[in-house]
């Protein structure tokens, strides 16, 4: 399980390189549903949104004030 979680740290890094530090959960959520909502393929981004959210509330972000 800790080497799953893992990966997704290092692909959530790698997808989008300041998210673990520079930016609050909330512009991350915008961020994606804005690329949902223009992608011709919904389905596939929505399950990346689903992962993405699923693996920001296991990690330490900066928290929405």
């Amino acid at each position: 399980m800790a080497k799953l979680l893992e990966q997704d740290k290092l692909w959530l890094q790698e997808s989008y390189p300041c998210a673990l530090s520079k930016f609050h959960k909330c512009e991350i959520k915008e961020a994606l549903l804005k690329n949902l909502s223009n992608s011709s393929s919904m389905i596939c981004n929505f399950a990346e949104y689903l992962r993405t959210m699923a693996i920001l509330d296991a990690y330490p972000v900066k928290d929405d004030e």
